[in-house]
């Protein structure tokens, strides 16, 4: 549930811009996978229903070659607009393609748990 809740947030900013598109696109590395495709359903109707107009396009990448494929996606400024990542290095190695959460999110924030694990070297979570 909180990963939803984290997920919901995230889109929201992105819809809250009038110069974004209404449309999100999430990656991750379960979408398609049939043990997870009831709570990604559930996160895209969920998200729609409260976002009338916004579409939540949600895409699965190879887990082998998730962190791969991301990095170069963030590096050529065509990544998507929202990701899963494990926290610790993998996470603070895509910092530079990331935009910091601190001020888009503050109500959330002080309920993370293990937030330190997306906190990059500037002190901003990610």
């Amino acid at each position: 549930m909180q990963k939803l809740k984290i997920l919901t947030a995230i889109a929201t900013m992105v819809v809250a811009s009038p110069a974004l598109a209404q449309e999100i696109t999430v990656w991750d590395v379960n979408v398609d996978d049939a043990a997870h495709a009831t709570y990604y359903d559930h996160a895209k109707a969920a998200f729609e229903a409260a976002h009338p107009g916004a579409t939540l396009n949600l895409l699965s990448q190879p887990d082998a070659e998730y962190y791969t494929l991301l990095g170069t996606a963030l590096a050529s400024k065509a990544g998507p607009d929202v990701i899963w990542a494990n926290g610790g290095a993998q996470a603070k190695a895509l910092v530079g393609g990331l935009i910091p959460l601190d001020d888009k999110l503050p109500d959330l924030i002080p309920k993370l748990v293990g937030k330190s694990a997306f906190t990059g070297p500037d002190g901003k979570l990610y």
